[in-house]
C-alpha cells in the first residue's frame, strides 16, 4: 500500500524537490502552498510522470487556523498522512523596528507554529499506526548566534532543531522518525527574495548545494532515524566551526 506524504511550501525550491523525490519512490502526495496554479502544474506533472495520486491544498500557513484547516481537509478526504515534510519558510532582512509587528507574527506562524501544529495533528495517527516520518527543514544558520538584521531566522531554525531532536526521542519507539535537515546555501528560489540577491552574487560556487542532493540526504537520514543532519562537507565543517569558536569571538566576526 502506498504511503502518503504531505509537503508544505511545495510549489518551489526544496518543497518541489521533496515532492519529486517522494513521488519517484511511489508515494502519494498532498501538496500545500499559497500558489494554487503552481501546485496544480506540479501535481499534473507528477501524476503523469510517476502515476501517483496528488492532492492540492492552497493554503497560507501564515493564517492562524491554517494547520487545522489542512488537517481537516485531509481527514475529510480519508487521507492518512505517513510522511510530513515541514518545508515552508522564508527570510526577513532589515532592522527589527523596520517591520510592523504583524510581519513578525506571521513569520513565526509559518516558521514555528505551523510546524508544531501540523506535527501534533498528524503525529497521533502515526503513533497509532506504528509508522511515521517527519522531516523539518531547518538551516545551518541555526548554529549561528543572533546578529543585527537577522533577528528571528536563526532562532526559529534553532528551535526546529531542538524540537525535532526531543520529539524523535519521544516517538522513535513507536515507529516514528523525526529529522531536522540543516542545509546551507542551496540553489532554490529562496535566495531570489528581495534583500538576498547581492549576497547571492558574492557567495562562491563551492558553498552551494543542489536541491536534489539536499532532499535525498534528508530522506535517507530520516529513514535511518538520524535526528539532525547537515548536508555537504563545507556545511558540516562550518557547523563544526560555529560550535567550537567562542561565542564572543563569533559574535564580533559576524558583526
Amino acid at each position: 500500500m502506498n504511503k502518503t506524504a504531505l509537503i508544505t511550501g511545495a510549489s518551489a525550491g526544496l518543497g518541489k524537490a521533496f515532492a519529486a523525490a517522494l513521488a519517484a519512490k511511489g508515494h502519494d502526495l498532498v501538496l500545500v502552498a499559497r500558489r494554487e496554479d503552481r501546485l496544480n502544474e506540479l501535481a499534473n506533472e507528477l501524476r503523469s510522470q510517476q502515476g501517483v495520486s496528488v492532492t492540492v491544498i492552497a493554503m497560507d500557513l501564515g493564517e492562524l487556523d491554517a494547520a487545522q484547516n489542512i488537517f481537516s481537509r485531509t481527514e475529510s478526504l480519508g487521507l492518512c498522512i505517513d510522511i510530513l515534510v515541514n518545508n515552508a519558510g522564508y527570510g526577513l532582512t532589515g532592522k527589527f523596528i523596520s517591520q510592523p509587528l504583524g510581519t513578525y507574527q506571521k513569520f513565526l506562524q509559518v516558521m514555528v507554529t505551523s510546524v508544531v501544529s501540523l506535527s501534533r495533528l498528524y503525529l497521533e495517527g502515526m503513533v497509532d499506526r506504528g509508522y511515521g516520518r517527519i522531516i523539518n527543514v531547518s538551516s545551518v544558520a541555526s548554529f549561528l548566534p543572533g546578529s543585527s538584521g537577522n533577528n528571528l531566522y536563526t532562532g526559529a531554525k534553532s528551535l526546529l532543531n531542538s524540537f525535532s531532536e526531543t520529539l524523535h526521542k519521544e516517538v522513535k519507539h513507536n515507529g516514528v522518525h523525526v529529522t531536522a535537515i540543516c542545509p546551507g546555501f542551496t540553489r532554490t528560489e529562496f535566495h531570489d527574495q528581495e534583500g538576498f540577491q547581492k549576497a547571492k552574487q558574492n557567495i562562491p560556487n563551492f558553498m552551494w548545494s543542489e536541491a536534489e542532493g539536499v532532499v535525498q540526504t534528508a530522506i535517507d537520514a530520516n529513514e535511518k532515524g538520524t535526528m539532525i543532519v547537515i548536508p555537504g562537507r563545507f556545511n558540516r565543517f562550518l557547523a563544526f566551526m560555529l560550535r567550537t569558536i567562542p561565542h564572543s569571538l563569533l559574535t564580533k566576526l559576524l558583526a
